[in-house]
């Protein structure tokens, strides 16, 4: 019997939720011929006819006994709720039977109609689900695109390495970069940029198939899973369909990709491990010429080879006095003054050539050089800092990006503290850059870096908003700068949505008395908006890009500034 009433129950919900059969007077009708089956079976025939009573009070007695047949017919509804409610499951159910309840006792103080209440809290219902389906959209997809991002592509990528192993088939993981995109930013502009990005996309999705996955995975980088492949051959037509997709993308210029491909489960079982290879089979593409894909298989050995070359090459780096800091200015975003700057580390091997920090950070975090590289990297700005103050030109601060590996070294806070108290410079003076997503990876984050805090420096989260980001970051860790990332910047001009959540970062962080950077800012627009919003603190391409020190001691030299906000006219 209590199977039977579940199982119809159950039905007439699935209906509801479709809209389809039962109306709302038909749903609610049935819920009250349940209630009365389950009080007949369970308390006999009194409480039945008891629970006919405020209907028929209601019906004949209008107002004058409304009170009464509410309270009655409510007290039906809390019996039905209390036997019933315990077999069925669901956000929707909880939430009709509540109204139902509401609206009943509603009717008996004579308030209002049935079926307005009815609809008015069913709408509030379906509201809040958009909204966290909402809320969910925008924490797994790219908000440029309209693409996964990083956190969907992961989730996806796992789910099909599964369902290959189940059905003992291959996948293949495509990594695809736009070839020389800062050069087509830097000649056209960036709002163009993110045009061509967009096109990019749509033209990768638009040459795979439904099944397939594809992601933004960050900058001009797009990544695409390709499940149920027969064999490695099978990719060679979906890489020719990509390559010319992307040469017609845009009307504007002409683009090329490169890719490396990366197939499960020869060249990896993991989705870390198939994204990497899949990565590294790409760098090669693009040293071989560009505009072209090349398979993991095929690289393997030439990518370890190229790795151990930066690994092997590192070591003597700085012996040969081969890295470079650059300066990228930090602006207080009203008036428009520099404040401050972050160092940027370059490196150029007289072998391998320029090679980007995000080749060979990871390289030395892993091979452990990147503890000699940081304390070089401290040396050289308490030098600069020291050079400044003899100029005296002003500056309050220089941000250091530290990396995870210097912050489990037990000895880097006193080797900090030695160097800066050599060098005879405030150490308020400087600012420890570390990542969300490094940190996040550890198991006491503020444990982590209350070390760091006690020797007097200030600590800055970077690029806040790139990983799961949670707010309790913002009052658990002793912060005293929050950088809020470029791509969330990007984000928040196009989405009211994203602007809400960085409009309640940007407040609290206020109120926990944190300084607040807007990474990234490339136009006016994004610079007024922050500030709008409450940030104090800029970097970007509006002002300017890293720069030697010479040309950044030179900026100070002559007071270089963007004007103030208060004097820009908005209106041509």
């Amino acid at each position: 019997m209590a199977g039977i009433r579940r199982r119809l129950l159950r039905l007439l919900m699935r209906l509801y939720q479709r809209r389809r059969l039962l109306s709302l007077g038909l749903l609610f009708t049935a819920l009250y011929i349940g209630g009365f089956v389950v009080a007949f079976h369970r308390f006999g025939t009194a409480l039945i006819l008891l629970s006919f009573l405020p209907n028929a009070v209601l019906s004949l007695g209008g107002k004058r006994y409304g009170i009464l047949a509410g309270t009655l017919i409510g007290a039906i509804n809390t019996i039905f709720i209390v036997v019933y409610l315990p077999e069925i499951t669901g956000e929707l159910f909880y939430s009709s039977v509540l109204i139902d309840f509401l609206v009943q006792i509603l009717i008996g103080l004579g308030v209002g109609h049935l079926r307005d209440s009815q609809r008015t809290m069913e709408r509030i219902v379906r509201q809040r689900q958009h909204a966290i389906n909402r809320v969910r959209h925008m924490a797994l997809h790219d908000s440029l695109t309209g693409l996964a991002n990083h956190r969907l592509l992961y989730e996806e990528l796992d789910l099909e390495i599964r369902h290959a192993q189940r059905d003992k088939k291959r996948l293949a993981v495509l990594f695809i970069d736009i070839d020389d995109f800062k050069h087509v930013n830097a000649s056209l502009g960036y709002h163009e940029g993110d045009e061509l990005l967009k096109h990019t996309g749509k033209a990768i999705l638009d040459s795979l198939r439904l099944s397939d996955t594809v992601a933004r995975f960050g900058g001009d980088e797009f990544i695409a899973v390709l499940p149920g492949i027969g064999s490695a051959e099978d990719i060679l037509p979906v890489t020719n369909r990509l390559l010319k997709a992307i040469q017609t993308a845009s009307a504007t210029v002409r683009l090329s990709i490169s890719g490396g491909i990366a197939v499960y489960p020869e060249d990896g079982t993991t989705p870390a491990d198939l994204v990497r290879n899949a990565t590294d089979a790409m760098f090669v593409a693009k040293e071989n010429g560009k505009g072209l894909f090349r398979y993991w298989k095929e690289v393997q050995h030439e990518t370890i080879r190229h790795r151990l070359a930066v690994e092997a090459a590192l070591q003597s780096a700085l012996l040969r006095d081969e890295f470079r800091l650059f300066y990228q200015p930090i602006l207080h975003i009203t008036d428009g003054h520099i404040i401050g700057a972050e160092a940027l580390l370059r490196w150029t091997s007289p072998e391998l050539g320029e090679i980007s920090p995000a080749v060979f950070i990871p390289v030395a975090e892993k091979s452990g050089v990147i503890r000699e590289i940081g304390l070089w990297v401290l040396d050289r700005v308490l030098s600069d800092l020291k050079a400044l103050n003899v100029k005296g030109q002003a500056l309050e601060f220089i941000a250091v990006n530290v990396s995870t590996v210097q912050l489990i070294d037990p000895h880097f806070p006193a080797q900090a503290l030695q160097k800066i108290r050599s060098a005879g410079i405030d150490p308020s003076r400087l600012e420890f850059e570390v990542t969300e997503t490094g940190i996040a990876l550890q198991g006491n984050p503020a444990g982590l870096l209350a070390p760091i805090k006690k020797i007097g420096v200030r600590i800055a989260l970077d690029d806040f908003g790139t990983g799961n980001s949670s707010l309790r970051y913002l009052s658990d860790l002793p912060i005293d700068v929050l950088k809020i990332d470029g791509s969330f910047v990007k984000k928040t001009m196009v989405d009211s949505k994203a602007a809400v959540i960085t409009h309640t970062i940007v407040s609290l962080a206020l109120l926990l008395n944190l300084n607040i950077v807007a990474e990234c800012i490339e136009n006016e627009e994004e610079r007024q908006t922050m500030y709008f919003m409450g940030v104090d603190r800029m970097q970007g391409f509006l002002f300017s890009p890293a720069v030697a020190f010479e040309e950044f001691s030179a900026m100070l030299s002559r007071n270089h500034s963007l004007p103030p906000i208060e004097t820009i006219d908005s209106h041509p």
